[in-house]
């Protein structure tokens, strides 16, 4: 048994490793089933390169609100409460935020979120507001979002009868600053808090805001070369992790590969992560 649940959220940008190290997390663990939410449909494809789907992987093809909650609530959930110590794989839980509002702006508006917003930003130039970012209210509309979201991110960490491992991967996109130029503050800004997390390399995990605080370790993959790549990892968050006289550096990065003449054909981050880190690959060791 483990001493505790992992709860990780893998950022980066295109072909980094993000979906292969949740393949990686399953593999290096076959004796635990593990639910894998397929958000974008590509895990057999990425599966392909590295020997087939695992057995103990169990997809999750669902591509909308209502079926997600679906699957999650009867298939999961039970699933889970059944044998503890599952793992849950998300890949691009960004994606749950984004549907989210999709299937809000249908259920309410009844038209597409895209259709919703340019009638608004319309609405704002025609009132000489232009300047004005078209978005939903937040008085409004974004708690009930939030909610549908929360549905699902957040009862992965809060339901305690659960007792599962949740990795989830996210892309990145760039740190937007508190404050402007000026000193004022930036509507479209992120929480300090968030800002200073993720200062020290520049982007931030995709997705709802409050995700980072979710997880309790954060970890940003990146990548360069084309022939012979180059693999660093930055962890930015690894919460009441102690490793004796060793001390975790964050947001500093890690190469996952040595560059020489010794062409490594694939990464293996989550392989590298457990050794720096001083933990067993598999949950359970």
């Amino acid at each position: 048994m483990s001493a505790y649940n992992e709860t990780m959220l893998i950022f980066g940008g295109p072909n980094v490793g993000k979906t292969t190290m949740l393949l990686e997390i399953a593999r290096e663990n076959p004796e635990r089933d593990c639910w894998f939410f397929d958000f974008e449909n590509k895990l057999s494809r990425v599966a392909q390169f590295y020997g087939g789907v695992p057995k103990n992987v169990k997809r999750i093809g669902a591509f909308d609100v209502p079926e997600v909650l679906q699957q999650f609530n009867t298939v999961v959930k039970p699933a889970l409460k059944a044998k503890p110590e599952s793992i849950v794989l998300v890949d691009m839980v960004d994606q749950m935020w984004e549907r989210s509002q999709e299937f809000y702006s249908n259920f309410i508006y009844e038209e597409t979120t895209l259709d919703f917003l340019l009638a608004k930003k319309k609405a704002l130039i025609e009132s000489d507001q232009d300047k004005r970012p078209a978005t939903f209210e937040g008085y409004y509309d974004w708690p009930y979002i939030k909610k549908i979201h929360n549905s699902f991110v957040d009862v992965l960490f809060k339901d305690s009868s659960l007792n599962c491992h949740v990795f989830a991967t996210a892309p990145s996109r760039e740190l937007r600053p508190p404050m402007d130029e000026k000193g004022k503050k930036n509507p479209m800004g992120d929480d300090p808090e968030i800002y200073r997390m993720f200062q020290p390399v520049g982007v931030a995990p995709a997705g709802e805001k409050r995700n980072p605080f979710r997880f309790n370790t954060i970890m940003l993959l990146r990548s360069e070369g084309t022939t012979m790549r180059k693999f660093d990892m930055s962890i930015l968050k690894d919460v009441s992790r102690t490793f004796g006289a060793q001390t975790l550096v964050l947001g500093k990065p890690l190469t996952l590969e040595k560059i020489g003449n010794t062409e490594i054909k694939v990464a293996s981050p989550w392989v590298e992560f457990c050794t720096h880190v001083g933990i067993t690959t598999n949950l359970g060791g």
